[in-house]
């Protein structure tokens, strides 16, 4: 059982394996992948923290007194079906963690156009910057650092001010033939850029 634990966690060998039944279940099931959800967890456990061990003191919501390891999952969206799962040492930042995470939900569904959400991690210019030139899209809120809490504020201001601006937010209501209003909001445009070069 051990040689077969020790096979498994090679990163190539899972990696393959993982590939292979996401794609198997979405043939079976005929599923039309369209949007992934992106997120990172930790766990944490009565665990020594050694040099190379995956049990790491790091950022954490539960315990900080407690090494920990984190989780990188991407799923498919709303099936909740797992495509990607990276386990990383627990004091490894989130950021760095979504690319790698994309590439594989690439390589496994072999499309483009696909809905990658997340939170404000996932808005980190870099990242954002990687999936567009993958021919990919993204949704998720604005981290709140330098100008943008006085953006937010001002946008605000401005649909309060002017309520011909709003846009209806609404969703299918239970029998799926009439559409119920959840939110009322304002579209905003605005150009980011970055050299291409930081992509590689």
């Amino acid at each position: 059982m051990s040689i077969l634990l020790r096979r498994l966690s090679e990163d190539e060998t899972w990696v393959a394996i993982e590939q292979a039944l996401s794609r198997q279940i979405l043939r079976v099931y005929d599923l039309r992948p369209q949007t992934v959800r992106l997120d990172a967890t930790t766990v944490s456990g009565y665990h020594v923290s050694e040099p190379e061990r995956l049990f790491q003191f790091g950022h954490s919501k539960d315990d900080p007194t407690l090494p920990q390891v984190k989780v990188m999952m991407g799923v498919l969206d709303r099936l909740g079906l797992p495509l990607v799962t990276h386990v990383v040492s627990g004091e490894t930042a989130d950021d760095g963690l979504y690319v790698p995470a994309i590439e594989q939900v690439q390589h496994t569904l072999d499309q483009t156009e696909l809905l990658f959400v997340g939170d404000c991690k996932l808005a980190a210019i870099e990242t954002r910057g990687f999936i567009q030139t993958q021919g990919h899209f993204y949704l998720c809120p604005l981290a709140a650092t330098g100008k943008v809490p006085e953006q937010l504020s001002a946008w605000v201001t401005q649909a309060l001010q002017d309520p011909m601006q709003q846009i209806e937010v609404k969703i299918n209501s239970g029998d799926e033939r009439t559409e119920a209003v959840i939110a009322h909001g304002i579209e905003v445009n605005r150009s980011v850029s970055m050299a291409h070069s930081d992509l590689t």
